[in-house]
């Protein structure tokens, strides 16, 4: 509206002076003076003297006019203004991002591979406990077996001597003989040695001999004194038994003697094959 007036008194000023004669100098500064009110800096001043002979040019001293900005109104839309990026700015960009995806998938790879090494120590673990369990109860097992074979715990002394010895292969000899004559059973058992003893009432007994400084074990009475004469040299040199030529060499007394005990089990029933 301001641009508008401004034009039109310009339009005005230029008609007056080219036609002297159909516009007043009164209407003139009339119009000037209302623009000037509605827009002092807008309006150039101009100055005309009208002639009768010679058309009139007018004395002009430019102003700048002021910059008009349109502010929208309240129902306008504004179109946003997109600004590009340089391009190394978006290569630095599309860099970062490629680099935050590479180190997001090496982190979950490693939580990955963590929890699974975690679950199969975890597996070992219990594996190993379950495996040291059963080796303990087989070890438990094998002691109350053991234990209840030897009954080493719950032997008691009976009596105490001397212990002699018949030479390798006598014994061997001597025992398909009894055998031969029911003094001893075709299956012998499971024991240590065999021995002989005074008494031959005592013939398939299984006796519990411990030598000095040894362990308990298992004899079969295989043998025994054929003659008076036989007994009374045991009585008085006091030997208990005479054991077969391989207990001899297995506790190291060929040719000598060695003190012995020979023991009973208390509380457990002898175990018999």
């Amino acid at each position: 509206m301001k641009t508008y007036m401004v034009v039109l008194v310009l339009a005005t000023l230029l008609a007056g002076c080219r036609h002297p004669a159909t516009v007043s100098p009164g209407v003139v500064q009339t119009a000037i003076a209302q623009t000037q009110t509605t827009n002092p800096t807008a309006m150039p001043t101009a100055t005309c003297v009208p002639s009768s002979t010679a058309t009139c040019t007018p004395t002009r001293t430019p102003t700048l006019l002021p910059t008009v900005t349109s502010t929208p109104s309240p129902t306008s839309t504004s179109t946003p203004t997109h600004t590009a990026l340089p391009a190394t700015q978006t290569a630095e960009a599309k860099a970062s991002t490629r680099t935050a995806i590479a180190q997001n998938a090496t982190s979950t790879r490693q939580a990955i591979v963590e929890r699974m090494t975690a679950t199969t120590q975890a597996a070992v673990a219990q594996e190993e406990q379950y495996l040291r369990q059963a080796k303990s109860l087989v070890e438990y097992v094998n002691a109350m077996v053991d234990y209840s074979e030897r009954s080493s715990t719950l032997v008691i002394t009976i009596a105490s001597g001397w212990a002699s010895q018949y030479d390798v292969g006598v014994m061997e000899r001597v025992i398909p003989i009894q055998q031969h004559y029911g003094a001893l059973p075709v299956s012998l058992p499971q024991v240590n040695g065999y021995i002989a003893v005074r008494d031959c009432a005592l013939m398939g007994q299984i006796w519990l001999i411990r030598p000095q400084n040894g362990n308990w074990e298992r004899f079969l009475v295989a043998d025994c004194a054929g003659s008076q004469e036989t007994r009374d040299w045991m009585t008085k040199n006091r030997i208990l038994v005479e054991v077969d030529g391989k207990t001899a060499r297995r506790w190291k007394i060929v040719g000598v003697g060695i003190r012995i005990e020979v023991g009973k089990t208390v509380g457990i029933r002898e175990k018999r094959e």
